[in-house]
């Protein structure tokens, strides 16, 4: 009984031994075909710049339409708030048009009903005065009528002069330059509201533009810096310099005015909206890059970085091909905030000597990338390439 039982045992161990190595076996066919089959990581080619101290000139940003000496400064003469605004900046209208208006129903039913009382009294006059011709009525009775009509003449002339003090009407056909308030804004009279610049306007004297800026960036902007205007696309089109700075601080934006003016040239033209940039102080040393390199994301500013491979990097890598210029890709979050003429002033995250990624499409933190050749779309020549990016002569 004892030897069957042993015998049992040592076929029961022999089935498990042939088990275990059956399962070896099969794992080692499976990592076998994995191995076989594997692809090879995925390395994409990336522009880049490295990074080198440089002077940095400082800036704040705004916006206005350019005028000239002939642009006309419209203003209500009394106070109320705005009903409508039929206009929008950079818009044609026509002599006589109405801009803009408080609201004036109340004046023009007083108007209305002054204009029928007039007609009734006109058709009196008209009949006393006829009846006076032909002996059926006096010549007191002529001259009230004449008075009760005249009086209401009065009425409709001083109707008219009050909705006509609560309205901004063009004075002479032009382009609107700028409408300051919003329908709803409580306005002062006094107050410049719009301004127009006659289509006709040949005026000799520098172009220039009313810019606001708040009291924080007005800190840095003073008579006589430099000023250099933008169109709508981005490109330079005149460089000129702050004649005048008005502390003062609008109650209704919170915001003061700086005048910059423009010689004249080919590219500026009255009603022209540019975006303005005026220079603050030069700092030297600093770590500037351009702003296409930056990706904004719910976290902040963050750039990609390029790091030696990783231990797992060049593993992954090795039994596919070579490793040299292949880079890890490591997300950075900076601080950066001043943006000025598409360069960004970064204060914390980077330093010189870093690689940075200017166009990241399809990348990622831990992407492998390498270089390509060149600048990347958009990235100013003066900027420092890497080794890799450098073209090299034939």
């Amino acid at each position: 009984m004892s030897k069957r039982k042993s015998a049992l045992f040592y076929i029961l161990m022999g089935l498990a031994i042939l088990v275990l190595l059956a399962l070896s076996a099969f794992s080692y066919f499976i990592s076998y075909q994995k191995s076989k089959y594997k692809l090879p990581p995925s390395i994409s080619s990336v522009s880049a710049i490295q990074l080198e101290t440089r002077s940095y000139t400082g800036g704040v940003i705004s916006s206005g339409f350019l005028q000239t000496a002939d642009t006309s400064s419209l203003a209500l003469a009394t106070s109320g708030t705005v009903k409508t605004i039929n206009f929008k900046a950079g818009q044609q209208v026509k002599k006589g048009q109405v801009i803009l208006s408080l609201d004036v129903a109340a004046e023009q039913a007083s108007l209305a009903a002054s204009r029928a009382s007039l007609s009734t009294l006109q058709l009196t006059y008209e009949g006393f005065k006829a009846a006076y011709a032909n002996g059926g009525a006096s010549k007191l009775e002529v001259d009230n009528a004449l008075a009760n009509l005249n009086a209401q003449k009065n009425s409709v002339l001083a109707a008219e002069r009050t909705i006509a003090t609560k309205q901004i009407v063009a004075p002479f056909d032009g382009t609107i330059g700028s409408i300051s308030p919003s329908v709803g804004t409580v306005v002062s009279s006094g107050t410049v509201l719009v301004t127009l610049i006659p289509n006709d306007s040949q005026s000799s004297n520098n172009y220039y533009a009313n810019v606001a800026f708040s009291p924080n960036a007005l800190k840095n902007v003073s008579a006589g810096n430099a000023v250099k205007a933008y169109d709508g696309e981005g490109k330079l089109i005149a460089e000129g310099t702050v004649a005048a700075v008005d502390p003062t601080i609008s109650t209704s934006t919170g915001l003061s005015q700086v005048r910059v003016e423009f010689p004249i040239n080919e590219n500026l033209k009255t009603g022209l909206f540019v975006k303005v940039s005026v220079a603050t102080d030069t700092l030297q040393n600093q770590i500037v890059i351009p702003e296409i390199a930056v990706n904004y994301s719910l976290y902040g500013q963050v750039v990609y970085r390029l790091d030696p491979l990783t231990d797992a990097d060049k593993e992954k890598i090795a039994s596919f091909g070579s490793t040299d210029g292949v880079y890890h890709v490591t997300q950075v979050r900076i601080t950066a905030n001043n943006h000025v003429n598409n360069l960004v002033l970064v204060t914390e995250g980077l330093k010189a000597g870093d690689i940075v990624v200017t166009n990241y499409n399809n990348i990622m933190d831990g992407s492998l990338v390498r270089i390509a050749k060149g600048y990347g779309i958009g990235v100013p020549n003066t900027f420092a390439l890497p080794a890799e990016a450098k073209e090299t002569d034939k």
